[in-house]
């Protein structure tokens, strides 16, 4: 490694690792909600954010030119999140445990934007300040679906299998 990195850029560096992460698990666990809801609002919320990841992860890998960044861990938490305790979820705690990943990526692009930005990455924080904008929309618009499990409380109370794989 090199030593003469500069924590900011190391952190950096780090982070642009983490949202790579962050939005393939925005393109994919958002379509599995959607797919459990079916033909519903919060579904199509959902979708939206799933669209708007898989389009701006093109971007991201254009501009930062490393195709396989963090794929592998991606895909690890992916497995995990599925499989943590083999336990049913109503369907509205599935959807809540979904918009927790988006606030978490919401988090990671805003300490992202700032730090592109103070390292002179204009390319990055200009790609971070549209994205960040766009997403916060597509974010509220899903919080904002919540109330969709209080008009259909039957819905909310259904429960999410686990769908386990075969490794």
């Amino acid at each position: 490694m090199s030593s003469h990195l500069s924590p900011a850029r190391t952190w950096f560096d780090r982070l642009l690792h983490e949202f790579f992460q962050t939005e393939r698990s925005a393109m994919e666990h958002p379509r599995k909600e959607a797919e459990r809801l079916g033909d519903t609002p919060p579904a199509h919320a959902m979708l939206a954010v799933a669209a708007h990841a898989e389009e701006s992860l093109e971007r991201f890998k254009a501009l930062v030119n490393k195709k396989s960044l963090g794929e592998q861990t991606g895909k690890l938490f992916s497995i995990l999140r599925e499989g943590v305790g083999d336990r049913p979820l109503t369907s509205e705690r599935s959807y809540r445990g979904t918009l927790l990943g988006m606030a978490h990526g919401l988090d990671l692009g805003t300490v992202a934007h700032e730090l592109a930005r103070g390292l002179g990455e204009a390319a990055l924080a200009d790609f971070f300040a549209s994205w960040l904008a766009q997403r916060q929309e597509l974010v509220q618009a899903c919080r904002a679906e919540l109330s969709w499990f209080v008009e259909h409380p039957e819905r909310a109370d259904a429960l999410v299998k686990s769908r386990r794989k075969v490794l």
